[in-house]
């Protein structure tokens, strides 16, 4: 028996910017994520994993479906869901999307006073962001660096 997981890993940049930056997203997630536990209550699995073994690893083969998953029609979080799963998906079919217009009863949900940051955290999460920016800087420059190098140590042979 295969056991599927439709739950979402993080928001699609592009909503979480439609959010705004005072929006908790970890919060809008868990929320999500719970109305996509509670429609799960009544779905059917059925799948299966099949092995191939090679000399030196052995390739899965894993399928399965899941239907019968219900969301609520009028729920923000079920929306919202639906939403990042269209844009997580598309992604095969367009290169970027950075940009969503959320409607309005998802945006009037998500400004709610739980879904808000301080000041505070607002201010802490912006310092974390730049950091994380700036380290991945560091590390890219490193690897061209390291790259260069092995090509003039190449074309020098």
């Amino acid at each position: 028996m295969v056991k599927l997981s439709i739950e979402i890993e993080a928001l699609h940049p592009a909503i979480i910017l439609a959010l705004g930056e005072k929006c908790n997203t970890d919060t809008i997630l868990s929320e999500v994520n719970d109305e996509i536990s509670e429609g799960m209550g009544g779905a059917e699995m059925s799948g299966n994993i099949r092995d191939k073994v090679g000399k030196e690893n052995v390739k899965l083969s894993v399928s399965g479906k899941l239907s019968g998953v219900t969301l609520k029609k009028d729920s923000p979080a079920g929306l919202l869901a639906r939403v990042n799963w269209y844009l997580t998906g598309s992604r095969e079919y367009y290169t970027r999307i950075e940009t969503v217009t959320l409607p309005k009863s998802v945006t009037d949900w998500a400004s709610a006073e739980r879904f808000q940051l301080s000041d505070e955290e607002v201010a802490n999460r912006k310092i974390a962001a730049e950091a994380a920016r700036i380290e991945a800087e560091k590390v890219a420059k490193a690897k061209a660096e390291k790259a260069t190098a092995k090509a003039l140590a190449s074309v020098k042979k």
